[in-house]
């Protein structure tokens, strides 16, 4: 793809990385064994996300997506740069959560009540896939328009056990989703942490007894869509951000790494699969800005195209991982280098918004509907 980020995106990159560096470790990084060998070069520990640095992307969120739509609009490629460079981190909070729910914030008339919420909020919407069990129910309150209550269990919810207020959806009608928002202070509700994937985040299942809520939006379905197609675009720039990090790693490790009087990055085999890592991660690269600045309406990207870009990322970065851990050899291994965080970073997003089945079966869907033959280019 011949593309080139403009002279603002570059510098909304350097902006970001600005931020991202000199962070400080979160207190989920486990302390190093006794007696272990001193690891040479770069340690990964899971980070924590600064006041300044969640205050940043929450005021690029209400900026780019308050922004009218005009031809031409990069405005959300702006969000995908910015969700990029937050996955080179095992950051402790999830970036990609505060830019949905800001979206939400502002194309939802009654969800003004998120604004002064989004530093504590923890959101869990029908999409992302992390549950097992059926969404909560909501019964509605004996006036129609008041309060109502919610039960049932959310098996995983990440962020939740540290945020104040949960951001949820439950069907309301037949074929009619509605948005709660609950707080998490509440008595008839119980919050246990459990065990995620991703240790650098922390998680936990909630479960809700006849729990009050506050009603956002009684039947909202097609925004949920639209969470759903956008928290597939963020989580795939999350995929790149986290998958380019682990190729820089491990390509500044072969450079370093000696064997038999010369650097092992010299050997072919090692070499070969570095250009490989690369060529993967140029791929993601090409397919997420692609989608991203050719958006159709609201500034909404394609369905299927989201789909193909997650699904294509989904493969593309277990590869890059593997390959990048591969090549510290039994470096990689050891579980205080912290490499591990980024691999299990890019597992726990390749499950979010739909894995590469669920996305396969998206596009293929859309090519049954169209009858276009043009369509057989995004099937994978």
């Amino acid at each position: 793809m011949d593309f080139r980020l403009s002279d603002s995106q570059n510098r909304l990159c350097e902006k970001l990385q600005s931020l991202l560096s000199g962070l400080p470790v979160s207190d989920l990084a486990e302390p190093e064994p006794e007696r272990a060998a001193p690891v040479e070069g770069i340690v990964i520990k899971p980070t924590a996300a600064s006041g300044e640095m969640i205050a940043f992307y929450r005021d690029l969120a209400f900026e780019q997506w308050s922004k009218p739509e005009k031809p031409g609009d990069e405005r959300l490629l702006n969000i995908v740069l910015a969700c990029e460079q937050a996955g080179r981190l095992p950051l402790d909070r999830s970036l990609r959560s505060l830019m949905l729910a800001s979206w939400i914030a502002l194309n939802v008339q009654e969800a003004a009540i998120l604004k002064p919420l989004l530093n504590d909020l923890a959101v869990s919407l029908g999409g992302d896939d992390m549950q097992l069990t059926p969404r909560p129910v909501f019964t509605p309150g004996k006036n129609k328009s008041g309060p109502g209550k919610i039960s049932g269990k959310l098996d995983l919810v990440e962020g939740v056990m540290n945020a104040s207020h949960l951001l949820l959806d439950c069907e309301t009608a037949k074929h009619q989703r509605g948005l709660f928002l609950v707080d998490l202070k509440n008595d008839s509700l119980e919050r246990q942490s459990v065990g995620y994937i991703d240790r650098s985040r922390r998680a936990g299942c909630v479960t809700f007894n006849d729990t009050p809520v506050h009603r956002i939006a009684d039947n909202c379905s097609d925004v949920l869509d639209d969470v759903v197609v956008l928290g597939r675009l963020l989580t795939t720039a999350e995929l790149l951000g986290a998958s380019d990090a682990l190729l820089n790693h491990a390509c500044d490790f072969v450079r370093k790494r000696r064997q038999f009087d010369q650097a092992i990055g010299n050997f072919q085999s090692v070499a070969h699969s570095c250009a490989e890592m690369f060529r993967d991660v140029e791929m993601i690269r090409s397919l997420l800005y692609a989608t991203a600045v050719g958006h159709q309406g609201r500034g909404i990207p394609q369905n299927q195209g989201t789909a193909a870009a997650k699904a294509l990322a989904s493969e593309l970065a277990g590869n890059v991982g593997e390959k990048g851990l591969h090549l510290f050899g039994a470096e990689g291994l050891r579980w205080h280098r912290g490499l591990h965080l980024l691999m299990r970073r890019i597992k726990a997003l390749q499950i979010l918004f739909g894995d590469r089945a669920r996305c396969e079966d998206v596009i293929l869907s859309h090519w049954e509907q169209s009858n276009d033959p043009e369509a057989a280019e995004y099937v994978l």
